[in-house]
C-alpha cells in the first residue's frame, strides 16, 4: 500500500487557497500511483477561528468543500479530519469508517486496518496494522521530547502555518514523523516547511524519502520567529516595518529578525537620541544598520521633548501636576513610539514594532503607548536572557549584531540613573530575576510560597537560581524578600494592565507558561 502524506501550509479561513494546494498535491499523489493521500487536521479551513465555528454559514462553506474533495477522489483515497470529524473519500463516494469499543475510527483499505487518531494516548486494538495520527502541533520552546505512546507503527502528520488568537500568534511546526513498532522515529519532515512524503506499507513502513537535517534549538527559535513575522505581516498587507533602533539588544535582535523576514530594503531603522543616550549606543545602532544594509535615520528629539515638557509645566505650574523624574522618562518613550516612529511608518506606508521582551512585560517595566506600542511584539515571549542567547547564536553564523550591543549593561537610557558609561542601567538583574519570574509563571507559585522556600532552604533547588548569583545581589534573606515583594506586586498589578494592551505576541512557550491571550488569574 502506497501512501502520500502532505505536510502543507494551512491558511486560516482561506478555503479556496487551501483547496488549490490540496488539488495540486492530489495530482502528484496520483502520478506516483498512490492508494491514499492524507492531509493535516483542518486542512481546508485552518484552526483557531473562534466564533466562526459556531456560525451556520461557516459549516455550510465546509460542506461545500467536502463535496469538492469527494469529486476529485476518483482512483485515490483522500483522508483528512475537519473540526473533529474524519472524512475519507474514494472513487467519488464517502467511505464508511468503523469504530472499535473505544470509538476509535478504523479505516479499511487494501485489506489493512488503520486506526485514525486525532489525539495521543488512546488504546489501540491488536488487530490494527498501523496508525494515522492527525493533530496539528505548535512549536513550543519548552516542549517535551517526542514520545510515541503506542506499540503499533504509524505516522504523525502536522501542518505548517501560523494561527492567530487575536492576542497571540502561534506557529504550526511541521516535523511530521514516521514511527516504527518500537516507537523509533524513522523519518522526520522539515521544520516549518511544506513537504510531501511517500511511504509504503508492507507489514512495516518502507522509507521512500531522505530525512531532513535537524536544526539546533536556537535555529528553530529564530526560524519560527521569522516565519511568524513574514506570514502575519503578509496576511495583514504590511510590506515595510519601522524599528526604533536604540543600540540595545532588544531592538538589535528585532531588526535582524524583521530583516530576514522582509529583506533589508523593507526595514527602516530609526535612532531617536536624547541627552541621555551615549555615543556608544548611537554608534552601535548605526553599525547595526550598516551590517544589515537597512535604511537608517537618526533624529535627535531633545528639543521636541523640551517644548512638550515646558508647555505642560507652564500650564500646570499652579496645579498639583508636575513633570519630574519618571514622568519625563515616560514622555521620551511615548514620543519615540507614538509620535516619531508612528509618523515615519505612516510616511512610508509601513508599520512599526514593539521591541518589548517577556521580562519587561512580566514586570511592567515598559511604557504604555510607548515601547508597548506597535503592530507586533516579536520578542514578547523571550525572557531577556533568552534574547541574549538568541542574539549570540545569530552572531555565530554572521557577526551582524555589534559587540558593544552584547556587552554593555542593559539600559533604557532615559535619565542619568541609566548612564551606561558610569555602569548604571536597568533595575532588573536579569540572570537572577528571569529565573525567579519563570518559576512563578511555570510553577503557579505565589509570593508566600517563594518566601517559604527561602526560609526552608529549598529556594535554589526549586527556582534553579545559582547561589553565587543570589549571594552577590543580596546580603540577607530579608533583602531578597523585599525585592521579591516589589516585583510580585508589579506582576499582579500595573504589569497586568500593560500586558493587556500589548500588540500580538509571537508565542514560543506553551500557553499555560506564556502570556498568550493574557487571561491570567488575579489571585
Amino acid at each position: 500500500m502506497k501512501i502520500y502524506a502532505v505536510q502543507m501550509q494551512i491558511k486560516a479561513e482561506a478555503f479556496e487557497e487551501n483547496f488549490e494546494t490540496i488539488q495540486k498535491e492530489i495530482l502528484k499523489a496520483k502520478a506516483s500511483s498512490c492508494d491514499l493521500v492524507v492531509f493535516p487536521e483542518n486542512c481546508l479551513s485552518g484552526s483557531m477561528l473562534d466564533s466562526l465555528w459556531d456560525s451556520p454559514s461557516f459549516f455550510a462553506i465546509c460542506e461545500t468543500y467536502h463535496q469538492k474533495m469527494m469529486a476529485i477522489s476518483d482512483s485515490i483515497g483522500i483522508l483528512y479530519i475537519s473540526h473533529g470529524q474524519w472524512f475519507c473519500f474514494l472513487d467519488g463516494v464517502q467511505k464508511t469508517l468503523q469504530s472499535d469499543a473505544l470509538s476509535t475510527p478504523i479505516l479499511n483499505i487494501k485489506n489493512y486496518k488503520i486506526a485514525l487518531l486525532s489525539a495521543k494516548n488512546l488504546e489501540i486494538s491488536d488487530e490494527i496494522d498501523f496508525i494515522i495520527c492527525l493533530k496539528n502541533e505548535f512549536f513550543f520552546m519548552d516542549s517535551s521530547p517526542f514520545q510515541w505512546p503506542y506499540s503499533k507503527p504509524g505516522f504523525l502528520l502536522n501542518a505548517v502555518g501560523t494561527q492567530n488568537t487575536g492576542k497571540a500568534v502561534y506557529a504550526l511546526m511541521g516535523l511530521s514523523k514516521i514511527i516504527d513498532a518500537n516507537a523509533q522515529v524513522l523519518y522526520e519532515a522539515p521544520f516549518l516547511e511544506e513537504k510531501s512524503f511517500l511511504l509504503e506499507w508492507n507489514q512495516a513502513f518502507q522509507l521512500l524519502e531522505t530525512p531532513s537535517v535537524p536544526l539546533s534549538y536556537w535555529s528553530r527559535v529564530q526560524k519560527a520567529l521569522i516565519y511568524m513575522i513574514r506570514e502575519n505581516l503578509y496576511r495583514w498587507g504590511i510590506k515595510k516595518i519601522v524599528i526604533g533602533a536604540s543600540g540595545g539588544i532588544d531592538s538589535a535582535l528585532a531588526a535582524v529578525l524583521y530583516t530576514k523576514a522582509l529583506g533589508p530594503q523593507n526595514v527602516i531603522l530609526v535612532n531617536l537620541p536624547t541627552q541621555f543616550n551615549s555615543q556608544i549606543t548611537k554608534n552601535a545602532a548605526k553599525k547595526l544598520a550598516e551590517n544589515l544594509t537597512c535604511p537608517y535615520l537618526e533624529i535627535p528629539i531633545s528639543d521636541t521633548l523640551e517644548v512638550i515638557k515646558n508647555n505642560i509645566e507652564t500650564y500646570a505650574k499652579n496645579s498639583l501636576f508636575a513633570m519630574e523624574g519618571i514622568h519625563f522618562e515616560n514622555l521620551q518613550a511615548r514620543a519615540r513610539s507614538s509620535m516619531f516612529l508612528a509618523s515615519i511608518a505612516s510616511m512610508n506606508s509601513a508599520a512599526f514594532t514593539s521591541n518589548a521582551n517577556k521580562t519587561e512585560l512580566f514586570t511592567g517595566y515598559c511604557t504604555l503607548y510607548g515601547d508597548t506600542s506597535g503592530v507586533l511584539c516579536a520578542l514578547g515571549d523571550l525572557w531577556k536572557t533568552e534574547v541574549y542567547a538568541l542574539a549570540e547564536a545569530i552572531n555565530m553564523d554572521s557577526l551582524v549584531i555589534p559587540t558593544e550591543t552584547l556587552t554593555i549593561r542593559p539600559s533604557a537610557e532615559l535619565s542619568e540613573e541609566h548612564n551606561i558609561e558610569e555602569g548604571r542601567g536597568d533595575p532588573i538583574q536579569y540572570e537572577y530575576h528571569d529565573l525567579l519570574f519563570r518559576y512563578w509563571l511555570q510553577s503557579k507559585r505565589n509570593l508566600e510560597d517563594t518566601k517559604k522556600l527561602l526560609l526552608d532552604g529549598n529556594f535554589f533547588l526549586e527556582t534553579k537560581v545559582p547561589p553565587k548569583i543570589f549571594n552577590k545581589l543580596f546580603s540577607s534573606i530579608d533583602e531578597a524578600v523585599l525585592d521579591m515583594t516589589y516585583w510580585w506586586k508589579r506582576y499582579k498589578g500595573i504589569a497586568l494592565a500593560k500586558r493587556l494592551q500589548t500588540p500580538p505576541i509571537l508565542q514560543l512557550h506553551q500557553k499555560e507558561l506564556a502570556f498568550g491571550a493574557f487571561i491570567e488569574s488575579q489571585n
